[in-house]
């Protein structure tokens, strides 16, 4: 009941009691009537009037009031988030590409390669492993969208947008964040791996042949701490198909 609806009631009969009393003219009998056929009425008007306006607020006008947060349904956002994302991936393998890295090439050159393992921190048997293997890449070049497939003693395979956001990829138990761009001349792309709490980054560029015959490798490993020095690699890939 809202307190307007009791504080009137009672204020009426105050009234009426006070009036009543002191006009001397209306008996209890009256008095008891005059309750049945004023107040009580009143009351459920009262009560009625109360019911129709919380009827009103909670069914009505929210169906008449412009609705400003339209929320989709779930299946709709997820629809609309893989419409926008197959969309962003259309347009990142539709930008220009300034070389073309597509091609599957085997590694027939290293030099300095385990010496750079070591710098990582790589233990002594695999690294001396690493270093006698001769694994593939296979790379498959789109757009801004580029796949490197590593087969030989780790397999790997990530896919990066060129210019776009970092790629997380963890390699050997350390986690490396990743970030491609093309090289300033436009013969290949460098990738900036940053060793997430290890306090190093390691920076390959892998340059195209003139005759796109095979790809050189360069990797660095620069430290965070600037008294130790730098160590760099150069691995030689000869293509084989693509």
């Amino acid at each position: 009941m809202p307190p307007f609806v009791l504080g009137e009631s009672w204020t009426t009969a105050i009234l009426l009691v006070t009036i009543g009393y002191s006009a001397g003219s209306i008996s209890f009998d009256h008095w008891k009537q005059m309750v049945q056929d004023i107040l009580l009425p009143l009351y459920a008007c009262g009560v009625l009037g109360y019911i129709i306006l919380r009827i009103y607020h909670v069914a009505v006008e929210p169906r008449l009031r412009p609705s400003y947060d339209i929320k989709q349904p779930p299946a709709a956002a997820a629809a609309a988030a893989a419409a926008s994302s197959i969309l962003d991936e259309s347009k990142a393998r539709l930008a220009p590409m300034p070389v073309d890295l597509t091609g599957t090439f085997k590694l027939v050159e290293n030099n300095n390669f385990e010496e750079l393992l070591a710098a990582q921190g790589v233990p002594w048997a695999l690294r001396s492993a690493a270093n006698r293997a001769r694994p593939t890449h296979k790379i498959t070049h789109q757009g801004n969208l580029l796949t490197i497939k590593i087969e030989g003693i780790i397999e790997t395979q990530t896919t990066y947008q060129i210019g776009g956001p970092p790629t997380e990829n963890p390699v050997r138990g350390r986690l490396f964040r990743d970030h491609v761009t093309y090289l300033e001349d436009k013969t290949g792309i460098q990738t900036l791996k940053h060793a997430v709490n290890d306090g190093y980054t390691v920076r390959v560029c892998r340059r195209l042949a003139p005759d796109r015959s095979g790809l050189t490798m360069t990797s660095t490993v620069k430290f965070d701490d600037e008294s130790k020095e730098n160590v760099e690699c150069k691995q030689i890939f000869q293509r084989i198909e693509g």
